[in-house]
């Protein structure tokens, strides 16, 4: 924001010059408080822009905190199939660790029908069906279900069966003749395993009025339950645990996918190496806060230099690593590895946290905790919490303290740059006005002057 826009005036006198110059000077002292508030502005605003930069990378290190409570819940958890070919296995929840032997009787299979032979060829599905009908019936094992397409196309009637979310079937359109003579078919399969046969009719209305279903499809694939045993169980003598899901869970937790005949034994274990791998990234986070924090102290140039706020979040970050449970064994960061160099940065030591694990996952277990039921990690992220939070943290209460100020020093700024100008077109309608009466004294003494020369000319001749 300038100070002025208004022009200085332009004199005819031969002191307009030194006028102008005295406006000019008013107009510059009168300035300078404004100045010094522009410039606090500006210092506000880099003041706001590096806490906004501190809560970014205090964010950051929040985020490495909960991926280390993730990493010690599911996360530390691994599974395995020793035959792949028979089932594959995955967790879904907090397992624990232990085997499974699981075998396959029969993997299951979806049961399939596609459009019949003989009615009217498709070349377009967009364009054209298999059917005038403007209604149809589908029909899965022993459930019918209306199906209403909007146009009469072979590519609505595939979306209004798919828009049925209750049939547990999936319509697909594939072309069964050439790129350049198509023959476009409707092919449903279902989405559940199990002996249900598919059919879709035409529900055709007679000239007389009277309806009647003609049928669309011919069978294809006849679908199975998937077939299996747990732990040898139910026995050879009795029948097989049945599933209409390919996916069936074998313990809280833990998933399989029903692939192929034959037995696999599914291993669940617990291990710490996503525990590593994650407090690897919260150290990295850390010496990120501690490097911002740094650039604003002693031969830094940041912004914030001075500011208290710096002594609060260093104080933070100092609880932070300096957790203890008091306890022997795995009681504190360092006891899993993590130190301080003589620079203040900390590093993580992978080969120290194995050591210190190995064997002792239950100690690990207690002295992190957990972010919601204490530990390291509930103490941890409530502190960076209170730096955090979107509504009562502490950088962003510094945040709206100083856009608060920006505000307040932008209006008085408006209001001095509205004082400033009245002074300068006051000053530059004095100065204007006097520089008219000097210059109509300097017309009235030139007058007289020459006046004056004559006379003395006139004299000296007459002489």
């Amino acid at each position: 924001m300038g100070t002025t826009t208004n022009a200085i005036f332009t004199g005819s006198s031969q002191f307009s010059a030194q006028l102008q110059q005295v406006v000019a000077q008013a107009v510059s002292v009168a300035s300078l408080p404004m100045q010094a508030m522009q410039t606090d502005v500006t210092n506000l605003q880099s003041q706001s822009s590096e806490l906004g930069t501190l809560n970014g990378d205090l964010g950051s290190l929040q985020t490495a905190i909960a991926t280390l409570n993730s990493a010690l819940g599911q996360g530390s958890f691994a599974t395995s199939s020793s035959t792949p070919a028979v089932a594959s296995t995955a967790l879904t929840g907090t397992p624990a660790a232990g085997s499974i032997s699981v075998e396959v009787d029969d993997p299951g299979a979806y049961a399939s029908a596609m459009s019949s032979d003989g009615l009217p060829t498709v070349a377009d599905p967009t364009k054209s069906s298999v059917s005038t009908a403007a209604t149809y019936t589908l029909t899965v094992g022993t459930a019918t279900y209306s199906i209403t397409p909007q146009a009469n196309t072979l590519s609505a009637l595939a979306a209004a069966i798919n828009g049925n979310g209750n049939a547990n079937v999936q319509a697909t359109l594939v072309n069964l003749g050439s790129t350049s003579s198509p023959d476009y078919r409707l092919s449903l399969q279902g989405s559940q395993l199990g002996d249900l046969p598919i059919q879709l009719s035409a529900d055709v209305t007679a000239s007389d009025g009277s309806t009647s279903e003609q049928p669309l499809l011919t069978a294809g694939a006849v679908g199975a339950p998937a077939a299996y045993r747990i732990n040898g169980q139910p026995d050879q003598s009795a029948d097989p645990l049945t599933s209409n899901s390919p996916t069936i869970t074998v313990s809280p937790g833990v998933s399989v996918t029903l692939l192929g005949t034959g037995t696999t034994t599914i291993t669940i274990a617990q291990n710490t190496n996503a525990v590593s791998q994650a407090l690897s990234k919260f150290v990295s986070a850390y010496n990120t806060v501690t490097t911002e924090i740094n650039t604003n102290r002693g031969q830094g140039t940041g912004a914030l230099q001075g500011q208290s706020i710096l002594s609060t979040l260093s104080e933070t970050l100092q609880r932070i690593s300096g957790y203890s449970t008091g306890n022997s064994g795995i009681s504190s960061l360092t006891s899993l590895g993590l130190s301080f160099d003589d620079k203040g940065v900390l590093s993580f030591d992978s080969s120290a946290f194995s050591t210190a694990t190995t064997g002792n996952l239950a100690q690990l277990t207690s002295f992190l905790g957990s972010t919601g039921a204490g530990g390291f990690l509930k103490a941890a992220n409530d502190a960076l919490t209170g730096l955090t939070d979107p509504s009562t943290g502490v950088i962003q209460d510094g945040i709206t303290s100083l856009q608060g100020q920006v505000t307040h020093d932008n209006q008085s700024i408006s209001d001095q740059q509205v004082e400033i100008t009245a002074l300068q077109n006051n000053l530059n309608t004095q100065m204007a006005n006097a520089d008219a009466a000097i210059a109509t004294m300097e017309q009235q003494y030139s007058y007289l002057s020459a006046l004056f020369t004559q006379m003395q000319t006139d004299a000296q001749n007459n002489g």
